[in-house]
């Protein structure tokens, strides 16, 4: 008998369950392979609980952002939560990031995937989850339901969405603001500008491990001048 408990749980442990959690801290970015055949790429600060079973391979990002290669496995569905929002994967590739309100962007580079969202512990007429489905070069932006409308992304697009697993952020005449909150994500330190330069067009690629690069860049490209306080970056116009 206990010899065949323990070939039961060898192969258990060995061939059928995963229990993990994977991290990366700001302005780091990992590929984790996972004993099916599938991997996450993690972003920056970000991090996912995956649990594999028999029948079911089930992963929660709880924060940041993650790229995930699915290998193809009928008995097993590969279900995602985010948020609010449940991804299932169909065979595929795609790519999830969370916001610190829990909004969710989702984009499809291979393959497709069905989106549920609105589940609840009770659900009542008006909270029963709506699905709908996606399928490669097509996104949902973030504040999403199951019942956003879905949008085309060019190759380009995806390739720029995509640029922070090569360790880049790519800006294609992006406002000065907007393009400072994104590379937030990937600082150690504050960074704050004037309001009468946030509205300046950034366009290029930068390296998300070498901020300050970016900012002397920014300082050079638009006579800027920065002024370090502590934990803070202040950018204003010379």
């Amino acid at each position: 008998m206990l010899i065949g408990i323990g070939i039961a749980f060898f192969w258990v442990k060995e061939h059928v369950l995963l229990q993990e959690e994977y991290i990366t801290a700001i302005g780091e970015h990992k590929l984790f392979e996972l004993n099916d055949g599938s991997s996450i790429h993690l972003n920056t600060n970000s991090r996912v609980s995956v649990n594999f079973s028999f029948g079911l391979r089930e992963l929660n990002l709880e924060q940041g952002e993650a790229h995930f290669n699915v290998a193809h496995d009928k008995k097993r569905p590969f279900i995602v939560s985010a948020g609010n929002q449940t991804v299932t994967a169909i065979g595929t590739a795609f790519n999830i990031r969370l916001s610190q309100q829990d909004d969710m962007e989702l984009l499809v580079t291979e393959g497709r995937v069905s989106l549920a969202s609105g589940t609840t512990d009770t659900p009542t007429p008006k909270t029963m989850p709506t699905t709908t489905y996606l399928e490669a070069g097509q996104q949902i932006a973030p504040n999403i339901s199951a019942q956003s409308p879905i949008e085309p992304v060019t190759s380009a697009a995806i390739d720029g969405k995509l640029a922070w697993q090569r360790g880049f952020i790519v800006f294609d005449g992006t406002p000065l603001g907007k393009a400072l909150q994104e590379v937030q994500r990937y600082a150690k330190y504050e960074i704050v500008a004037d309001k009468d330069i946030q509205n300046l067009e950034i366009a290029g690629y930068f390296k998300t491990s070498d901020i300050d690069k970016l900012i002397a860049s920014l300082e050079q490209s638009f006579d800027l001048n920065s002024e370090r306080k502590g934990q803070t970056i202040h950018l204003r116009q010379r």
